[in-house]
């Protein structure tokens, strides 16, 4: 009887202190618990910038994002592109594949991509650039 006792004892103990200490419940601290969700660090060329035939047009995130996901929600209006993104550096490379007339503005749209743990962008994230006279 007192072993049943001293087991229910230790039982109730533990669960106390699983429960004072937050064991089990999901603080977002542990692996797989990231629900910040990604965004544009930098545009380049930036907000109101110029663009040169032939240079990069890139995107960089805040963290690791999915690469299909960039494909998909990076998009230039009025323009068609291919997307590359790198990894490494957390940035999408954006190629047009028209040529962009000089002179004219375009927009550089990116909405809806998703980090490594799936969490989407928040804010639909823009930068126009004026293409350069040749």
């Amino acid at each position: 009887m007192k072993a049943t006792r001293l087991s229910l004892l230790l039982t109730a103990v533990t669960l106390s202190a699983a429960v004072t200490l937050g064991c089990g419940e999901d603080t977002g601290d542990d692996v797989g618990g990231d629900r910040t969700p990604p965004d544009v660090a930098v545009f380049d060329p930036q907000e109101g910038g110029t663009w040169t035939a032939g240079a990069p047009i890139r995107v960089t995130f805040t963290e690791p994002v999915s690469s299909s996901s960039v494909a998909s929600g990076v998009r230039i209006i009025g323009a068609s592109i291919t997307v590359q993104y790198d990894e490494a550096t957390l940035t999408a490379t954006v190629t047009p594949t028209t040529d962009l007339e000089p002179g004219a503005s375009y927009t550089v749209v990116v909405q809806g991509v998703e980090d490594i743990s799936g969490n989407a962008m928040s804010e639909v994230r823009s930068a126009s650039f004026t293409v350069a006279s040749e």
